[in-house]
Order: structure tokens, then C-alpha cells, then sequence
């Protein structure tokens, strides 16, 4: 049997054509651990150079960057948060699952009617992503919300910034290209 044209696979296997006597040159794979011993063979007479010299295994090339890479890293960077350090209070650890943003969003929303209506010192309580209860005045809560929404603008500003100015770059994940 003759081959032709091996290349080497990932997996240490050879993808060849060779002469079959009906169907003339066909694709073929050679292993040693073919099931069939003309398997075994052919793998043995390509290993042996019998048939030319075998092509090393060249991995594709990555596939493009989209958007939508841009999108998932944005996505991930909203939900893992920040620590924002609350005016006359601290630190509060805040995250960006969408339940967390509607309910800062709320808070943010019953502060001003409070500070509105002449209660602005009433505490709130606030479970940060930490599992730590804040109690906090209106004033700061909307300035944990003004902090947490700030921050999210940033990082969707980020994600046009890399969208705008292809190719998206490899490194498009490092901290360097987000807030």
C-alpha cells in the first residue's frame, strides 16, 4: 500500500491519504493503536519514513474575538463588584447580579423620597456581597448607590472602548483595559 502527504495530529496519530486498489487515494488516519493490523502498518512505514517526511501537527489558529467575548468579560467584571468606600461610614463590598442592582436601585429610590421628605437621617440596613449588615443613612446609601452605579458605567465604557478600536486585543481579560 502506498501514503502520502502525513501530518502529524494532536494526538500523536497521522492523517495521510492512501492508494486504495478500488477507490484510488482516500483520507486516511495511521495509528499503532488501530484496531486493524494494515492500520498498524501504515502508521509503522509513515513512522519509518518510508513515505516521506511527516508534517508536524500545527494547532489552527485561536478562533477571531468577538463582541461577545467583550460582553461575557464585562458581564463577569459587573457581577464580581467592588468595595466602594462609603462617605462617613467605610467600606461596603458591592456585587452586580441583577437582584442586587434593582435592589439598590430601590434603596437609592426610598432614600431621596426620605432625604425628600425631612428623614434623611434614618438608617437603612444593607447586606453587602459579603454577608455584612450596614446600617447606613440615607445620604450614604445613595452614595453606595451613585459608587456601584459609577462603577458599572465604567466598565460598560471599557467594553465599547475595546469594541470600537478592532482587533479586539488578546489580552482584552487584563485588569489594564477595565476599571
Amino acid at each position: 500500500m502506498e501514503a502520502r502527504n502525513p501530518v502529524f495530529t494532536a494526538g500523536g496519530k497521522v492523517v495521510c491519504e492512501v492508494q486504495h486498489p478500488d477507490l484510488g487515494w482516500v483520507p486516511f488516519t495511521a495509528s499503532d493503536e488501530d484496531p486493524e493490523a494494515h492500520g498498524r502498518a501504515i502508521f509503522a512505514a509513515i513512522i519509518s519514513g518510508e513515505f516521506g517526511q511527516i508534517a508536524p501537527y500545527v494547532p489552527p489558529p485561536p478562533p477571531a474575538l468577538t463582541g461577545a467575548d467583550i460582553d461575557r468579560e464585562r458581564d463577569r467584571r459587573v457581577m464580581d463588584g467592588l468595595v466602594v468606600t462609603v462617605a462617613g461610614y467605610g467600606e461596603v463590598s458591592l456585587q452586580g447580579r441583577d437582584i442586587d442592582m434593582r435592589n439598590l436601585h430601590g434603596l437609592a429610590t426610598a432614600a431621596q423620597l426620605r432625604i425628600a421628605g425631612g428623614a434623611g437621617a434614618t438608617v437603612t440596613p444593607f447586606r453587602d456581597k459579603a454577608n455584612v449588615i450596614h446600617e447606613l443613612t440615607q445620604p450614604q446609601i445613595l452614595d453606595l448607590w451613585s459608587q456601584g452605579a459609577a462603577f458599572v458605567s465604567a466598565v460598560f465604557q471599557s467594553a465599547w472602548a475595546l469594541k470600537d478600536n478592532p482587533p479586539i486585543p488578546a489580552d482584552y481579560a487584563d485588569d489594564t483595559h477595565w476599571p
